[in-house]
C-alpha cells in the first residue's frame, strides 16, 4: 500500500529517469475523476499498461477529454509515437475498469511473472481505477503497428520511475490484458517489458543502456490546449460478442455484438448488429478462436449496410498462419456516410470449421 505520487513528485521522478520530452496538459495536476465518482485514488499498488487502438494527432486530447460515455481523463499519462509524454491527469482516472482477483493479488505481492503469460480469473471483483496508475501508448494494437525505439524506451523509463519512487519491483506492472479477459492491450510482450524495467531498476535512475549516452531529443514546443468543444469530438466504441459461434467453410457470420465494455460500469448501453454512421474511424477487430491449433484462413470485413437493407463491403483484412492459443487482432480504418451503418462480418475461407469464442471491436471515430 502506498500514497499516490504528488504532481511535483512525479515531475521530479520523470526528470531523474531521463524523460525530458514532457507536455503538461491543461490543469493536469487537478484533472481527475475523484469528485465525479465520489471515490478518491489510492492507496496505489501498481501500474497498468495500455495501447490506444488508434493513432493520430488528436490522441492526447482524446485521452484528456474522453467521451460522454467514457469521461476523461482516460489515463494518467499518454505516450505518443515520437516519445513525447503527455501528463493527462492526477488522481483517479478512467483507464482500468474491473480487475481479476488473481491479478490484483499478484500486483500486491509484487509477483507479476517475467517469463510466462499471465491469465486473469474470470471473475473481476475489483475496480482497478482505485489503485493502478495507467499509461496509454499510441499504437493501433493489431500486432503489426510497431513501437518505435524511442517510444518503447520512454515507456520503460515511465514504469521504472513509478516503481522506483514506491520501492516496487517490475512485478507490480500488469498489461490491461492481464487484468481482465475483456482486453487485448498492450500488443507487446508484458513479460519482456517487465524484464526491461527490472534491468533498469538495477541501475541508478540516470542510467542509459549502452556505452555511449545519446544526445537527448530536442523537446517539442508545448501545444496550446484544445478545448473539448473545438471541432468534431472523438468517440470511443468498445463492443463485444462472447457467445461461441462455429463458422462452416465458405460461410459468413455477421457479428451481433451483445455487450459494450466500459471502464466505469454502466456507462455504456447494449451493442447490436450495426453501429457508427456518418463518421471516419480507426481501430481494431480482435477474434478469439476456440480450440484451434492453427489459425484457419479467416476474413474480417467492415460491411456497410444501407437504409434499404442492401450491403457493400468497405474493407477486409485476413487472419492467417501461425499456431495460436490467444487472440488475434486486425486493424480497420475507413469512413461511413450518414445513410449507412457498419457491420463486422467474419468469413471462413478455409476448408475446416472455425469456432469463434469471442469478438471485440474497438474504434475511435469522429463525425464527418
Amino acid at each position: 500500500m502506498a500514497t499516490a505520487m504528488s504532481p511535483d513528485g512525479w515531475l521530479r521522478a520523470l526528470k531523474s529517469e531521463g524523460i525530458i520530452n514532457v507536455v503538461q496538459m491543461r490543469n493536469w495536476k487537478t484533472h481527475n475523476r475523484d469528485a465525479a465518482t465520489g471515490k478518491p485514488f489510492g492507496p496505489v499498488h501498481g501500474l497498468a499498461i495500455h495501447h490506444t487502438a488508434g493513432t493520430g494527432s488528436g490522441m492526447a486530447q482524446f485521452c484528456y477529454n474522453g467521451t460522454s460515455a467514457l469521461p476523461g481523463p482516460l489515463c494518467h499519462d499518454f505516450l505518443a509515437k515520437d516519445g513525447m509524454l503527455y501528463l493527462v491527469g492526477n488522481g483517479r482516472t478512467n483507464h482500468a475498469g474491473t480487475v481479476a482477483d488473481n491479478a490484483k493479488q499478484a500486483i500486491l505481492a509484487d509477483t507479476m511473472p517475467m517469463k510466462s503469460t499471465f491469465s486473469p480469473d474470470a471473475a473481476e471483483p475489483h475496480d482497478g481505477n482505485d489503485f493502478l496508475y495507467g499509461i496509454e501508448i499510441e499504437n493501433k494494437g493489431d500486432g503489426k503497428d510497431p513501437y518505435p525505439t524511442r517510444q518503447y524506451d520512454v515507456a520503460v523509463r515511465w514504469a521504472a520511475a513509478r516503481c522506483r519512487y514506491h520501492g516496487w519491483s517490475a512485478g507490480s506492472i500488469a498489461g490491461h490484458k492481464e487484468l481482465t479477459r475483456r482486453k487485448i492491450d498492450p500488443s507487446f510482450s508484458m513479460p519482456q517489458f517487465r524484464r526491461d524495467v527490472a534491468e533498469r531498476l538495477t541501475h541508478p535512475a540516470s542510467w542509459t543502456k549502452g556505452a555511449v549516452t545519446p544526445t537527448p531529443p530536442t523537446p517539442a514546443p508545448v501545444p496550446a490546449p484544445v478545448p473539448a468543444t473545438s471541432g468534431a469530438p472523438m468517440d470511443f466504441t468498445d463492443l463485444n460478442k462472447t457467445t461461441a459461434k462455429t463458422i462452416q467453410p465458405g460461410t459468413e457470420y455477421a457479428v451481433y455484438f451483445d455487450s459494450e465494455s466500459a471502464d466505469e460500469p454502466n456507462d455504456h448501453g447494449d451493442g447490436g448488429k450495426t453501429f457508427l454512421m456518418g463518421a471516419r474511424y480507426t481501430g481494431t477487430v480482435a477474434v478469439w478462436l476456440d480450440g484451434a491449433t492453427s489459425v484457419p484462413s479467416l476474413s474480417v470485413k467492415m460491411r456497410q449496410e444501407l437504409t434499404d437493407g442492401t450491403t457493400s463491403d468497405q474493407s477486409s483484412a485476413d487472419i492467417d498462419g501461425a499456431a495460436i492459443d490467444t487472440v488475434r487482432a486486425v486493424s480497420v480504418t475507413g469512413s461511413v456516410p450518414v445513410d449507412r451503418k457498419l457491420t463486422v462480418v467474419l468469413k471462413n475461407v478455409s476448408a475446416v470449421p472455425v469456432t469463434i469464442s469471442r469478438v471485440q471491436l474497438r474504434l475511435l471515430s469522429q463525425a464527418l
